[in-house]
């Protein structure tokens, strides 16, 4: 089997860990190829994975290169040329009337349009080349030239489509992320504002594909995707360009993706690769919790509390001053329950950024990935991640803490939503003495019984073949 992954998203690194997991755990003879946008991306992805089992490739901007070939020209440049820092400290400075005029968005609707095409030819020859069986995306909407044109060649090859679930997605998220400070939309994603023929025509052509009056992207990239015919029909959600196979966690997600226009034949629930290990950690969470009381010290006559420490932050949606505020507010609650509290951090946040904490607060960071101790905790706080979706398949109670974006888990009845981080206090004392939760509903609505076995990889192996 001969696998192209397209790596454009920090998440396509977890693709390529399912593809390796797939191969060595089952004995697959899988050849995987990534490709990236840029050398550095490239570089990057390398650094986290073992690049020797992978083959690199990096699109440039008229040419498909392989990794190793270009760490060895020194000449390539990877600052920016001096004409395209003049041109980014030009853009900045125009009046904002000029940057949305109708013959500026026409210009650079041209210059998407001539790329793309450009680059088509050259990715459909490479991938004929190739003669991959398989390509797998992290979305099928994101509309750059790379994952766009890969998508179209494989589709006019007839290579099937497969996006793995990596990630929870949320709408009025991405929404924010149009919005400037004050909760307006930019002009730039605005049918009429400022008014002018281009935006007016593009809102008659888009009006399908707008959510809450706002465009998903300048118009100039929509039209420029249209006439490529590499554009999604509701860009707002994963699923609704041109995949194959839309890969879900659970019944909830399964629902969620039909409500946002994802075909249903499309669909399937799969469940999500670190299932696995969070079902191992539930399976051995006696063997584990006392391997944590043992390595951190911490009392056997006390509550183990796992933190997922927000990642706010790093994710763009508050500044680092705010953030650190934040966590400050979070253990200055935790420390009133007198609980062992193990803090975990993202792979994406820098241990040395928040080291202070053990100093600072009865805490420890832990060593371990969360996915195999999560089923030892007796209670388990996060804020608005998917990991508390890993605690109620294990039966644990959690703690969903308010954060820069609404509660992602409105549908868990066992989740409790902690709206002031004041009453953190009370919410975790509760829960502490309460009695034990009712999860039935909640595993019905996660799909417990058909993702939650340890057999993510052979189910999604069964995919790949069919």
């Amino acid at each position: 089997m001969k696998i192209l992954v397209v790596c454009n998203n920090h998440n396509s690194i977890n693709i390529l860990r399912l593809c390796l997991k797939i191969r060595s755990k089952l004995d697959q003879n899988i050849q995987i190829t990534a490709i990236s946008p840029s050398k550095d991306a490239s570089n990057d992805l390398c650094n986290k994975i073992n690049s020797s089992e992978l083959n690199f490739k990096v699109l440039l901007r008229n040419k498909i290169e392989n990794l190793e070939n270009l760490k060895k020209r020194t000449s390539i440049q990877t600052k920016k040329s001096f004409i395209r820092i003049f041109k980014d400290k030009l853009l900045k400075h125009f009046p904002k009337i000029i940057l949305n005029s109708p013959l500026l968005y026409k210009i650079r609707e041209i210059k998407i349009i001539l790329q793309l095409k450009s680059q088509k030819r050259f990715i459909l020859a490479f991938m004929k080349d190739h003669d991959f069986n398989l390509v797998l995306s992290q979305s099928d909407r994101t509309h750059d030239y790379l994952e766009s044109n890969i998508l179209f060649a494989a589709k006019s090859l007839n290579i099937k489509i497969i996006l793995p679930f990596l990630a929870q997605y949320d709408i009025n998220a991405a929404l924010d992320y149009r919005k400037d400070d004050n909760g307006n939309i930019y002009n730039e994603y605005k049918p009429f504002s400022p008014p002018t023929i281009y935006k007016l025509v593009s809102y008659f052509r888009f009006r399908n594909q707008l959510y809450k009056n706002c465009f998903f992207q300048a118009p100039y990239l929509l039209n420029a995707h249209n006439k490529n015919r590499t554009l999604s029909s509701f860009p707002w959600w994963v699923g609704n360009g041109i995949s194959d196979i839309v890969c879900v966690d659970s019944q909830h997600s399964y629902d969620k993706y039909k409500k946002y226009n994802v075909k249903q034949n499309k669909l399937r629930i799969v469940g999500h690769a670190q299932f696995d290990e969070v079902f191992i950690s539930f399976k051995n969470k006696e063997i584990i919790k006392g391997n944590l009381l043992k390595k951190y010290k911490f009392s056997a006559s006390k509550k183990l509390i796992i933190l997922s420490l927000p990642q706010h932050a790093e994710q763009g949606f508050i500044n680092w001053e705010k953030h650190i505020k934040g966590i400050y507010d979070i253990f200055e609650q935790l420390e009133r329950s007198q609980s062992n509290i193990l803090v975990s951090i993202h792979p994406r946040q820098e241990l040395e950024n928040y080291s202070f904490l053990e100093n600072k607060f009865n805490c420890i960071i832990a060593d371990e990935n969360l996915s195999s101790i999560i089923g030892a905790s007796d209670i388990f706080i996060a804020s608005n991640s998917s990991t508390s979706t890993w605690a109620v398949l294990c039966g644990i109670p959690g703690i969903n803490i308010v954060g820069p974006i609404d509660n992602l888990f409105n549908h868990l009845e066992s989740i409790q939503y902690v709206d002031d981080i004041n009453k953190l206090s009370n919410t975790l004392e509760n829960l502490i003495v309460s009695e034990p939760l009712n999860f039935s509903n909640d595993w019905k609505l996660l799909s417990k019984d058909e993702v939650f076995d340890g057999n993510f990889y052979s189910r999604f192996l069964q995919l790949m073949l069919n």
